[in-house]
């Protein structure tokens, strides 16, 4: 499992590497999730994305979303987003 594992992580690297955008960007996410009990779930995300080599913030996120278990195999949730992207 480790050895496959491995394997994708360098896959993923290597076509990474190969897609060659002479752009730097930054990406980064904040996720909070609260169990109110068994049941019943709710959290709160954050994202942002940067370009130009990081000098511009390309886009940014906020989103909520709860979430209810009916049992081991089957979840229901909804969740809204608002999106800005530039």
């Amino acid at each position: 499992m480790k050895r496959l594992l491995l394997s994708f992580f360098a896959l993923t690297a290597a076509l990474m590497l190969w897609a060659g955008e002479d752009d730097f960007g930054v990406w980064g996410e904040f996720t909070m999730e609260k169990e109110f009990n068994y049941n019943w779930s709710a959290g709160i995300e954050s994202h942002f994305r940067t370009e130009m080599n990081s000098s511009c913030l390309d886009r940014w996120g906020v989103g909520l979303n709860a979430k209810y278990k009916v049992n081991k195999y089957l979840k229901f949730g909804v969740g809204v987003e608002l999106l800005n992207d530039y």
